[in-house]
């Protein structure tokens, strides 16, 4: 029995331990994410006759660029095709959240591609960031497809020396 449980480690608790439970859920979410757009891109037509073109989605974990600029973070997402209107940008405590839909053109029967790349599809991004944000200052912009968020982190508390009267 002793031997059992130490092949089995005990489940870490606490900030540290909650905080890598929601990275893996988040990691796990992400991949399932990508293997369903996987799947529905090589595996979406079969039983609907040939297909001359596939339609592709857009990666559920668009390409994110994360600089640290010292008091604040700048987060680049790319989402080409994809109008602002359809992205929604959230702060949860100390994570970037990023989700939204391209939708492309409604399918031509008449009119069969012979090629066809454009994206389209559901998108979510999370970005967790190594120290404490402000989510009430965090802004964002979104030029030729792409989201550019700066997230200022929380300030250090200044030393300030108190007289004694």
């Amino acid at each position: 029995m002793a031997a059992e449980a130490s092949r089995h480690p005990a489940r870490r608790t606490g900030e540290d331990g909650d905080e890598l439970i929601r990275e893996f859920e988040a990691t796990l979410r992400d991949a399932l994410d990508e293997f369903e757009a996987f799947r529905r891109r090589f595996f979406g037509h079969l039983g609907a006759g040939t297909p001359r073109a596939r339609a592709v989605a857009l990666p559920a974990r668009p390409p994110v660029d994360v600089e640290d600029r010292g008091s604040d973070y700048e987060v680049r997402v790319d989402l080409p095709g994809v109008p602002k209107e359809h992205i929604d940008v959230k702060i949860v405590g100390q994570s970037l959240l990023v989700t939204g839909e391209a939708r492309g053109p409604a399918p031509a029967p008449a009119r069969p591609y012979v090629l066809k790349e454009r994206a389209a599809g559901r998108f979510r991004r999370e970005i967790v960031f190594p120290d404490p944000v402000v989510g009430s200052q965090v802004q964002a912009s979104f030029d030729n497809g792409v989201l550019t968020v700066r997230v200022p982190k929380v300030r250090p508390p200044v030393e300030h020396r108190v007289p004694i009267p």
